[in-house]
Parts: C-alpha cells; structure tokens; sequence
C-alpha cells in the first residue's frame, strides 16, 4: 500500500496551486467522509496535510486524516504510529520550523540515502515538490509509520464513500439549478455541490455541455 501511496503522490507531481491537480486534491480531500472536523479546505489555504492526508486516502488507508499538519501529527501519535529510527519510503514526516513543539509541515518520504531523506511533499513553494532533507536536521520534528494490511478493509470504506458523496445523478434540473445560480458562483457552489452529494466537476461539464 506504501507503494501505491508513492505512486499517487508523484503522479501530482509539479501541480500548482489554483491549478486543475490542486483543485482534484482539495475537492478529493473535501470529499472524504466523514470530513475531518467537518472543515471544507479553501483553495488558498495551507494545503500540506491536505496532500498528505488526500494521498493516504486515496492510497487505501483509514487515517487519520487532517488538513492541519500539527493536528495530524497529534492524531497519528495517539495512534501510536511514531518510530524512533530512520524513516523510509512511505513514512510520514513532520517539521518544526521554529523549535516550538508546532508542527509547521508534513511530507511523504519517498527515499532515504546517506543520511538523507528525499520528501514530496504538497505546498512545496506553492506546488507539489521534492525537498532534500538531513535526517539530523533540527527541522524533522518526528516520523511515522503507517500500519501495513489495511487494504481490503479500506476498499470497502471507499467505495461505500463514493456512494455516499460524489455521485448522486446528475438531472437536467440540477444543470437548469446551477445555470440559474441557485448553487452559487465559484468556491461557494463547488462547495454547496458537495455538500449536496454531487461531483462538482462532473456538474460543470454537464452545465458546459448545456449552454
């Protein structure tokens, strides 16, 4: 699963934000269910555990998931997924850019070599990116393990999401709904679609298609 968890994450490779791959992981991440503390990430929020935790998601794992990397920090040591040695491929990795205890980031590793972590991470110089890091660098706050033989139970919880939100049927009345503004214009009507059930990007090419 850590394997496919890298594949994901690289396949977003260089999106930036505002762009069409930062939109699919803020709306995939808006679409988990239930949504971490109920919160809809904004476009111009920090955006580093929403990668982090929308990649884990879609990967096959059950969580914990957060848009803030503190949060998801704390989360995961609750969980007991903390280690003490080295990190690597698929481990998750917080920063403390300040040495105040707050985690300020979080990456995923994707290698570790010669005392050296390579990290992709999201809200990297406002895209998806690679950071080189020292494993003794003051910065690495902490890394952590993610439990392995989780994936046939996550399908399932997957596809029971899917179900619940995203794909409710896209009617001429919703398309005739959303023309007239009903829906809103912008972030508010990708967020009021979501929160009715449906796939926002689906409902603007149907709205496309119509005019």
């Amino acid at each position: 699963m850590k394997e496919r968890m890298l594949q994901i994450a690289k396949s977003y490779l260089n999106a930036r934000q505002y762009g069409s791959g930062h939109k699919e992981i803020i709306d995939g991440y808006n679409r988990i269910t239930p949504l971490p503390r109920g919160y809809l990430v904004k476009y111009n929020d920090n955006w580093c555990a929403t990668f982090v935790s929308y990649v884990m998601h879609k990967a096959g794992y059950k969580g914990p998931f957060e848009c803030s990397a503190n949060r998801l920090r704390e989360s995961m040591k609750k969980a007991g997924y903390q280690i003490s040695g080295i990190g690597g491929a698929g481990d998750i990795i917080f920063y403390d850019w300040n040495s105040d205890g707050w985690s300020d980031h979080v990456g995923i590793i994707v290698s570790y070599n010669n005392g050296v972590y390579k990290v992709i991470e999201g809200n990297h110089m406002h895209a998806v990116g690679y950071r080189t890091i020292s494993k003794n660098s003051d910065d690495v706050q902490g890394i952590f393990r993610l439990p392995c033989g989780e994936k046939k139970t996550e399908k399932k919880t997957e596809t029971k999401t899917k179900t619940k939100t995203g794909t409710k049927r896209i009617t001429k009345k919703l398309i005739s709904d959303v023309i007239k503004g009903k829906y809103g214009n912008g972030k508010a009507r990708v967020e009021a679609l979501i929160k009715a059930g449906y796939d926002p990007d689906k409902v603007q090419k149907a709205v496309n298609k119509a005019l």
